[in-house]
């Protein structure tokens, strides 16, 4: 069943789809609207969204991807590999589907960077890429 709000059912979308990698699922995924604290390793969702151009349907969406902690089975490098050749191979399609039809997606995930801090001496890697969408009613 789609959620309420258009950002919550794009962090929904990305979701399912990462938990259909058997490497992703791997991750304790912390919802936006959860206050439950996490074992790591963990993964985190931000969203960013505005209408572009103004005065359309379209949004654009700026995500962010953030992995905390080290991976149960894999190094930190393959999982982050992991998740950029997922996004490579995901069509709007797929993403649109992902999200039982409460997003439609236009594209794929274009100006995607990568950042790898270490915070607090917790390693971190962010992925943020951008991704166009459009909410349905």
């Amino acid at each position: 069943m789609p959620d309420v709000d258009f950002l919550t059912n794009v962090e929904s979308s990305f979701l399912e789809l990462f938990m259909q990698d058997e490497m992703l699922k791997e991750y304790n995924w912390q919802r936006w609207d959860s206050d439950v604290q996490l074992e790591l390793p963990r993964g985190l969702i931000g969203l960013k969204s505005r209408r572009d151009p103004e005065e359309s349907p379209y949004h654009r969406i700026e995500v962010s991807v953030r992995f905390e902690g080290r991976p149960k089975k894999q190094k930190l490098s393959v999982v982050m590999n992991e998740l950029v050749e997922l996004l490579k191979n995901t069509d709007d399609e797929d993403l649109t589907n992902a999200s039982h039809g409460s997003v439609t997606f236009i594209g794929r995930a274009i100006q995607v960077q990568e950042e790898r801090p270490i915070m607090s001496g917790l390693r971190t890697w962010t992925l943020t890429f951008v991704i166009y969408a459009v909410p349905m009613n």
